[in-house]
């Protein structure tokens, strides 16, 4: 259907958000601004400065299991991290505003629409789609609340159970070093608070042409309740005759077979973007089960857990669960040879219900691939960032079972 050619994305606002998220500095800022390149270029600094770090932090690991020897690069890292969010939030809210400009895109080209069962279906999907984003912020606000609650109650904690992430049963912190971390945790929250707040187009666009298919699916069958046959064929058959039941089961017949259709056409996109999200996908994916098979060891090993255990470990979960997934949407961008083609693949993903274009999209893909060296270099920076993220996961997991065995 015609109203999927969602062309409102096609925005200043995404194009920047595009640029930000390819976290290189190869590349200058399509502005006359000079205190805005300044910004984007320490941004891609701090970034890249974060990835060495925690490189750093993983060899330094590797060969001192003592957490009191590492502090100060923990601190480096948690000082990079901290600062590329501050400054990302800053670049973020200085000049654009994603959120109001989404919907004031969605407003206009709904009001472009001629035929109104398309505008109202695109209605309802938006409306399903920021039902979304409000649990998503009510998922992320109750991080921060649990973040703020993290001093108090972890002064109720014994050595024996490990509340903080980088913490060893038994290791001492100073109150710096308790500080840092929280800072750090609390810009973790603000981090996927801004990734949700600047979702590109590709996300929203994809959740809404989602909700849009199973609607169209929804209203395929609604409309058979308007038919007085829906309630008892058998009836209608005896008091309204053969020809009038069998053009309402021809009526079904067509019904089901454009729902298949839709169905189909959904596992085909949700296919397409499994390969095209591979790599970052399968790192993530690790990292997240890593996180699961903590949360369970946890469990497992500690014999009494406490309430704010359990929500400590759940927010945990979430958060590497909405960072995973959000940064794969993002990292995945990096996959196009150019800016000029990274923006028009936006498009591309948005025709998707296009034959002609769905047909070409692994050829593109594959074009995209032949990309130079330095755009290589980057995608390869990504992907070491999430590998080094689940080096980093595993070795915080198999240095805790260790050090909690022995203590059991």
């Amino acid at each position: 259907m015609s109203f999927f050619n969602l062309d409102y994305f096609k925005c200043e606002a995404f194009e920047f958000n595009f640029r930000m998220y390819t976290f290189s500095g190869f590349w200058p800022l399509k502005t006359k601004n000079r205190f805005e390149q300044i910004l984007f270029s320490l941004f891609s600094f701090l970034s890249y400065f974060s990835l060495t770090s925690l490189l750093i932090n993983v060899v330094i690991d590797v060969y001192f299991v003592r957490r009191d020897t590492i502090k100060l690069t923990n601190d480096i890292c948690f000082i990079s991290i901290g600062g590329s969010t501050i400054l990302k939030t800053f670049i973020l809210f200085y000049k654009f505003d994603l959120v109001n400009e989404l919907k004031e895109n969605i407003i206009e080209y709904k009001n472009s629409r001629t035929d109104e069962i398309e505008k109202n279906l695109l209605e309802k999907s938006n409306k399903q789609l920021s039902l979304i984003m409000k649990v998503l912020y009510v998922c992320a606000g109750l991080c921060v609340i649990i973040m703020v609650l993290h001093p108090y109650f972890d002064s109720t904690i014994n050595d024996n159970k490990v509340i903080l992430p980088y913490r060893l049963p038994g290791e001492e912190w100073s109150d710096a070093v308790y500080v840092s971390v929280y800072v750090y945790q609390f810009l973790a929250v603000i981090s996927v608070v801004i990734n949700i707040l600047s979702l590109d187009g590709m996300f929203c666009g994809f959740v809404l042409r989602i909700l849009a298919h199973y609607n169209i699916i929804i209203k395929n069958f609604k409309s058979l309740d308007d038919d007085f046959f829906m309630t008892n064929p058998r009836t209608s058959s005896f008091l309204f005759g053969k020809e009038k039941l069998d053009n309402y089961n021809a009526k079904v017949d067509e019904i089901l077979k454009e729902n298949i259709k839709l169905h189909t056409r959904i596992l085909h996109e949700i296919n397409i973007l499994i390969n095209v999200y591979k790599i970052p996908t399968l790192f993530h994916f690790l990292e997240f089960m890593g996180t699961v098979g903590s949360v369970v060891m946890d469990f497992l090993i500690l014999k009494e857990v406490s309430f704010i255990q359990i929500l400590q470990k759940l927010f945990y979960l979430a958060i590497a669960t909405v960072d995973s997934f959000l940064f794969c949407i993002s990292a995945s961008t990096l996959e196009s040879k150019s800016f000029e083609v990274g923006i028009a693949s936006y498009n591309i993903r948005w025709h998707l219900v296009n034959r002609k274009i769905r047909k070409n999209l692994l050829i593109f893909i594959m074009k995209s691939y032949r990309a130079p060296k330095i755009r290589a270099a980057n995608i390869f920076l990504v992907n070491l960032e999430g590998f080094v993220k689940l080096l980093k996961a595993s070795y915080d997991l198999v240095a805790f079972a260790y050090q909690t065995a022995r203590k059991h």
